[in-house]
């Protein structure tokens, strides 16, 4: 009885938590402070702008992606490896790494009609 009783236990918790156990992902996920420097380039002219925002990073759509949200309207899913490298699961050209467990940096480019071109270059810290 005692054996069934922490199977059934043993299962609730597992099964109970937003975090899926054993995942390498959980490492990393959680809310993050974010830098963003933004270089835009539109019809010639180019704008820069640092912004910080409060945003998190979750679980992505796969079981190797993650979804990051690094801004007010700013966000994308990528792969992760387990030693923290992010890949090139999302359309934009996505250079990135997590130097820790709580401290990412990335930088996102990608391009538009006529010329146009966007830079983002990121850092995150994992708030308490």
């Amino acid at each position: 009885m005692k054996h069934i009783f922490f199977v059934l236990f043993f299962c609730l918790v597992i099964f109970g938590c937003k975090k899926h156990p054993f995942d390498y992902r959980n490492k990393f996920l959680g809310n993050y402070k974010f830098n963003v420097h933004k270089y835009d380039s539109e019809g010639g002219i180019t704008t820069l702008d640092t912004t910080i925002y409060n945003g998190e990073i979750t679980y992505g759509s796969d079981k190797n992606t993650i979804y990051i949200t690094y801004s007010k309207n700013s966000h994308f899913e990528t792969s992760l490896n387990e030693d923290g490298q992010l890949g090139m699961y999302s359309k934009s050209n996505i250079y990135g790494k997590f130097e820790s467990t709580h401290h990412i940096i990335f930088r996102l480019e990608w391009k538009e009609m006529f010329g146009n071109y966007y830079i983002r270059e990121v850092t995150g810290d994992r708030l308490k």
